[in-house]
């Protein structure tokens, strides 16, 4: 496969159409005397000139988004292509398209073979058990429902408040999710837009989500979050299928591979209280509608967005001593180990920067501009029996300088025992 000529890829975020090069546009439109792939051979005796026509889709390779050739099997979209589209939807990362073929599906969605696709109850027909909330979290959602109409209304739901239902699943995700990424590519306005419409039709939800129901759900999300909190972090620490029963309780997902257990299952309990808080302080402050829509865009999707959007926000809002900011994030102080030290640092380099920015050199200018070098704590060097094995030493609470020698051997266990970067 080759790139096509003229094109040097684009930053994801942007609309693929609109980047692509004039040539690409022309080929893409199936000008006459159409070119013949390299080792596929063209339809002979078939109408349709799209045998032989190059199709273009739109892949993810690293931070950016490349055109390749392809040559298509046949003229209409086939299921195979619809569910490797699906599948990457509901499994991928979702911070852009899955990959696409614009040209087979048709000018108004009529080669999209969605009665394939297995059928999905309309929200305004679920039924969910009712979720047994508490009366602060009970109180979150009176007051949300106060900005109902401000926030988009429930135009899917009947006008009435969403219930987040964990049991209606999708190829391993709760329909509720899948609703949820579909209305990120319609309210983002994701190319081509006529798949995400025609998908958006299929699941209910025409013109997506409001913010209002993406809000209701998001809420009620956490506290199912809070509620088991606890077996969320053993089986993160014991790698019991922590990301499956993530979902399964809050009907949400997370990056496995981004941060260590200890880390996640820390940044998981600090959102919950940091949300409490800043809701409240929110609502005291007259500003709820202001945190709500900054605090938790409806561009988020995966936990770790969400928790970046949230640190943001209070980032933006600190003032004077007392208020709540990112630098808080970190859990340790002078007794504790060197090994939380780092990892609660690194964690806090993640929630400020992302994870498209974690590696070895970033991580480690980090920590030396955070003053670690040369500071004392009092917890020794070890906290995890994983860095323990590691170094072949056993946990002794000892005073432990940091020097850059210690701070290098832990990055090369982060880098190559926990696969950080």
């Amino acid at each position: 496969m080759g790139k096509v000529p003229g094109f040097s890829g684009h930053r994801v975020g942007s609309n693929p159409q609109n980047n692509r090069p004039k040539a690409a546009r022309k080929q893409a439109r199936g000008k006459s005397g159409s070119r013949q792939v390299r080792g596929h051979s063209s339809h002979k005796g078939h109408s349709h000139k799209a045998h032989s026509r190059e199709s273009r889709y739109y892949t993810r390779s690293s931070n950016y988004t490349k055109v390749e050739v392809v040559s298509p099997p046949q003229h209409r979209l086939v299921q195979s292509d619809l569910n490797g589209w699906m599948s990457d939807l509901v499994n991928a990362d979702n911070e852009v398209p899955p990959r696409f073929i614009p040209e087979r599906l048709g000018s108004s969605g009529e080669h999209i073979p969605l009665e394939q696709l297995p059928k999905v109850p309309s929200p305004t027909t679920e039924t969910a058990p009712a979720l047994q909330l508490s009366k602060s979290y009970e109180g979150y959602l009176n007051q949300l429902d106060g900005l109902k109409d401000q926030l988009g209304g429930a135009p899917n739901h009947d006008g009435k408040r969403p219930v987040l239902n964990r049991d209606k699943v999708f190829w391993g995700r709760s329909v509720q999710h899948v609703r949820l990424l579909i209305s990120r590519a319609i309210n983002g306005k994701w190319f081509p837009p006529v798949l995400w419409k025609a998908l958006g039709k299929h699941f209910h939800i025409k013109n997506g989500l409001t913010h209002y129901e993406y809000l209701s759900l998001a809420i009620q999300s956490i506290s199912q979050m809070k509620k088991h909190m606890d077996e969320i972090k053993f089986r993160l620490q014991e790698g019991k299928n922590p990301a499956d029963y993530f979902h399964e309780v809050t009907g949400l997902t997370f990056h496995k591979s981004y941060l260590p257990p200890q880390m996640l299952g820390n940044l998981l309990e600090n959102y919950v209280e940091v949300f409490e808080l800043q809701f409240e302080k929110a609502v005291a402050g007259g500003r709820l509608q202001e945190f709500l829509e900054q605090a938790m865009p409806f561009r988020d999707v995966c936990f770790e967005a969400r928790y970046r959007s949230m640190a943001s926000y209070v980032g933006a809002q600190s003032e004077g001593s007392d208020a709540l900011n990112t630098e808080l994030v970190v859990d340790y102080d002078s007794q504790s180990p060197v090994e939380q030290v780092f990892s609660e640092e690194i964690r806090k380099f993640f929630v400020e920067h992302g994870p498209e920015n974690m590696n070895r050199e970033a991580i480690r200018e980090h920590l030396i501009n955070q003053g670690v070098i040369g500071k004392v704590f009092a917890g020794g060097l070890i906290d995890s029996d994983t860095y323990a094995a590691y170094l072949g030493q056993e946990k002794e609470s000892k005073d432990i300088e940091i020097t850059e020698e210690v701070l290098d051997q832990y990055l090369e266990f982060a880098e190559n025992e926990l696969y950080l970067f």
